[in-house]
């Protein structure tokens, strides 16, 4: 009673009053936005220098991420295509060996069989992030590393790999992930083909 009668006692434009003893801000900490003077949140017409910029990834991981994209983009993505896989799995022992040790060796791939690789710029997010967090960030991290491995966040570099494309927003329009787990140890390939993992039903 006594917090909703003190709320009662402010309008609602007092934040502007008490917007200052809310942020804490260390020396150095980087902002993606300037602030804005009068009313010291962000402001999002001006993007600061480094965040207008686009960061550069070493040539291995460039070129690592980009075949990965173009690849999910020219198997997986289109339909008819994605029809044409199904009608034509004739040797599934072979396509399923052929899966395993690519995206072993490319990915450190656990064969979850419903594969969230296009969602997090192509970082497993089953053998990279200690809590498996297809979501997003789990807000654990501290000056970008993973507050259990000290390792540099997953979705740091998810984020790093977008934006050296100019896509980071594409980060918020991420939906949330409902793995299915019944469909461990199996193809995810073919789950995607056949419409069994939860990006089809996204």
């Amino acid at each position: 009673d006594r917090i909703l009668a003190l709320a009662k006692t402010h309008s609602s434009d007092d934040w502007h009053t008490f917007v200052h003893e809310l942020q804490f801000s260390r020396p150095g900490e980087y902002f993606t936005y300037q602030k804005d003077s009068a009313t010291a949140l962000a402001d999002l017409a001006h993007p600061t220098v480094a965040g207008n910029r686009s960061p550069r990834l070493p040539w291995s991981q460039k070129c690592l991420y980009t075949v990965s994209r173009l690849s999910h983009r020219g198997f997986f993505v289109p339909e008819a295509l994605a029809r044409w896989w199904c009608r034509r799995y004739r040797f599934p022992r072979l396509l399923r060996l052929v899966e395993r040790v690519s995206k072993s060796i490319l990915f450190d791939c656990r064969d979850c069989g419903d594969c969230s690789l296009f969602e997090t710029a192509y970082l497993c997010p089953e053998s990279q992030c200690v809590k498996n967090q297809r979501n997003g960030p789990c807000g654990g991290s501290r000056d970008l590393l993973c507050e259990v491995t000290d390792t540099e966040c997953i979705w740091s570099r998810a984020y790093r790999r977008l934006k050296s494309e100019n896509r980071a927003s594409d980060l918020l329009t991420h939906a949330p992930v409902l793995q299915n787990q019944a469909l461990r140890r199996t193809s995810s390939w073919v789950n995607a083909w056949l419409g069994k993992d939860h990006a089809s039903h996204q």
